[in-house]
């Protein structure tokens, strides 16, 4: 902040974030409106400030900053709606790359007082699709027991490193399934893929907590496998040899690296 906005209200340091916004100064709107959140001394008003903060920072690229301020408004205003959607943004964009600093913010938004913990848990169901499945297996964690109970609440099934239409993103992917009440104790997984002719057969390799399989692939008919699964959370890892992008290999204009497509099919179904 430069020396002469030391003399500014709160209500002037805000409105010229505003104006700088405006002006797309989008690094000068940032300084006013942390500015302001650091002089006013409602908690909604310093809520809004450092939301304002974190969209200016959002629109900037400075995805790290952004989440900083996020979690300040949501520490002094638990409702800020604008503050959840701006935190949904980037975890389902996949546009912040320091996925540990990712996970840790929103499991630090988590635990704060007067949260809506429901919000929270769906932008930590948005990064899990699109942050890559090698990456975060490392994380995971970090995440902790609360907040997985939480995330299989309502669907006992939530799929990692993976696009809206079942398809891996490149060579890794995963799922996570609550088995809490020993009502999943087998379950089917469906994979198959779209691959030229010549790049069968494609291997994949199944982890079940922590116990591999090999599937061989030899051609695109769908091929499904029955888990046996233990009490509790379980993770199932999916590493796969071959990845392949269909606008080299055909027409398509489809420019994603794809691994397989893959699904859980079936509970307790062990009819192949």
């Amino acid at each position: 902040i430069v020396f002469w906005a030391l003399a500014l209200t709160s209500a002037e340091s805000e409105a010229l974030g505003h104006r700088y916004f405006a002006e797309k100064n989008y690094q000068g709107a940032a300084e006013m409106f942390v500015d302001a959140g650091n002089k006013f001394n409602s908690p909604r008003d310093r809520s809004r400030c450092y939301r304002g903060a974190a969209s200016a920072y959002y629109v900037l690229g400075d995805y790290g900053l952004s989440l900083n301020k996020l979690k300040m408004a949501l520490k002094y205003n638990g409702k800020n709606e604008a503050a959840y959607n701006i935190l949904s943004n980037i975890s389902s964009a996949g546009i912040y790359s320091d996925y540990e600093s990712l996970i840790e913010t929103i499991k630090g938004i988590y635990h704060l007082d007067g949260i809506e913990q429901s919000k929270v848990i769906d932008a930590l169901r948005r990064a899990m699709l699109v942050i890559p499945a090698q990456e975060l297996q490392k994380i995971m964690p970090a995440i902790g027991a609360q907040i997985m109970e939480s995330l299989l609440m309502k669907d006992s099934i939530q799929y990692i490193g993976q696009y809206g239409d079942g398809w891996s993103i490149g060579k890794h992917a995963g799922v996570l399934i609550s088995n809490k009440d020993r009502s999943h104790d087998v379950v089917v997984l469906q994979l198959k893929t779209a691959f030229p002719r010549d790049y069968y057969p494609v291997t994949v390799i199944v982890n079940v907590n922590n116990t591999s399989q090999k599937v061989i692939l030899s051609d695109t008919s769908a091929n499904r496998v029955a888990l046996n699964l233990q009490a509790g959370v379980n993770t199932i890892w999916l590493s796969i040899d071959k990845s392949f992008t269909p606008s080299k290999v055909s027409s398509s204009k489809d420019y994603r690296d794809l691994g397989v497509n893959y699904r859980i099919i079936n509970m307790r179904d062990t009819s192949l």
